[in-house]
């Protein structure tokens, strides 16, 4: 039987990181948190730019935002993961506040309109409803606040990052819009081999099952045989075929256990087109 994943490689010292979006976006914070302030990134268009960069070589590592606890999944990100050969090496979460900012000057009662990500208007909802702000998507939190700031408009604002208000000259009208106080977002760094090291107690899994009752059940018994956690579970349909499923699965549990490769493997057996979507190190916040 081949193996649960190919060999591991050794973290790049100096890597290039490649991220979804701007400076001051949100990911951009997350790839500074991972990486530290100096480290060599690009801001790119989309997330299939970020994973094709880093598959095809270009980038070292790429981060993407996964999911955020007000708002749930990143469906783009789960069908590029399961799309393209690369592997999750690790994982950060970062509180997201959303403010409200304009360009200098500019009064709460002015704004008539507001830009940022779909996410951003989606996590602002019960305030912009409130004080009768039309919400415009965008394709940034950060894009939205650079172009307030290069537009000038009397009557609009963004929504965004406090960096992205620094980094573009704008006020902050209204800090923290956001309805919910622990907002945070995951976000999981990705690369074209996997790695490990020995703080790594984490594993995200991808497979399909065969369309019967029962099928999903089967292979989940296998873990809470082994009593290991599932710290979560995803749905996502497949392209092209309609009412079949993939299931995306992270799981508390170290390499080093032989039970639980023992576990990955029977999973393998009861399911199809299983695959391993690397293994890492939990990030923290996410569990407060």
């Amino acid at each position: 039987m081949s193996a649960l994943l190919p060999p591991f490689a050794t973290p790049v010292e100096q890597p290039r990181v490649a991220f979804q979006g701007i400076e001051g976006s949100f990911s951009d914070g997350a790839c500074i948190k991972v990486f530290g302030k100096d480290v060599n990134r690009t801001g790119l268009t989309h997330f299939q730019f970020v994973v094709e960069g880093v598959v095809n070589g270009e980038y070292d590592y790429g981060v993407l935002p996964i999911e955020n606890s007000s708002t749930g999944s990143i469906n783009d990100v789960y069908d590029l993961l399961y799309e393209k050969p690369c592997y999750i090496v690790g994982e950060t979460a970062l509180e997201i506040t959303q403010n409200l900012m304009a360009v200098p000057g500019t009064k709460l009662e002015d704004v008539e309109f507001v830009y940022s990500h779909p996410q951003g208007l989606g996590q602002s909802q019960r305030f912009l409803l409130e004080h009768g702000i039309e919400a415009r998507p965008y394709a940034d939190t950060a894009m939205s606040a650079r172009y307030i700031a290069e537009t000038k408009p009397a009557n609009g604002a963004a929504i965004a990052s406090k960096q992205a208000a620094e980094v573009y000259g704008l006020d902050i009208l209204v800090p923290h819009v956001n309805f919910n106080y622990s907002n945070i977002t995951r976000f999981v760094v990705i690369r074209r081999e996997p790695e490990l090291n020995d703080r790594q107690n984490k594993v995200s899994i991808v497979f399909k099952t065969a369309h019967r009752p029962g099928a999903l059940l089967e292979a989940l018994r296998y873990f809470a045989d082994g009593h290991y956690d599932m710290s979560r579970i995803e749905s996502r349909p497949v392209i092209g075929k309609p009412w079949e499923y993939s299931f995306y699965i992270d799981l508390l549990g170290r390499w080093d256990d032989e039970n639980f490769l023992d576990c990955l493997r029977q999973v393998r057996r009861k399911t199809v087109d299983f695959r391993v979507l690397g293994t890492y190190e939990a990030a923290e916040q996410h569990y407060l």
